[in-house]
């Protein structure tokens, strides 16, 4: 994700009401009812995720995006639960404003990333 916003930090405790959602899928299977606590807790059929969890690069900070009072992942949920994971309490982001979603869909659809 290219979209020039500067980084910063934030609690990862505003961030982890992801873990309940399921956004992943298990392995080998089309089925998206994969979730985040699901991988840290390495329920069967969640080895690719733990696998990209434990090669995620936590130098990257994660995208974010405030939809209806929360903060939204948009790009490193493998990061967050990495951090998650290492006990890390602050992590870095990038707060991503509405008005450049179609800057970084156009960027997404010449297959930039």
């Amino acid at each position: 994700m290219e979209t020039r916003c500067p980084s910063t930090t934030i609690d990862i405790k505003e961030l982890v009401w992801h873990f309940k959602v399921p956004f992943w899928e298990k392995d080998d299977t089309d089925d998206w009812n994969l979730t985040p606590r699901q991988v840290i807790r390495g329920v069967k059929g969640t080895s690719e995720h733990q696998k990209r969890v434990k090669e995620a690069d936590l130098k990257y900070p994660i995208a974010i995006m405030k939809n209806k009072g929360k903060w939204l992942v948009l790009d490193g949920l493998h990061r967050l639960v990495k951090a998650y994971n290492l006990g890390i309490k602050i992590v870095k982001v990038k707060k991503i404003p509405r008005t450049k979603i179609p800057e970084i869909r156009k960027e997404f659809s010449r297959g930039r990333r």
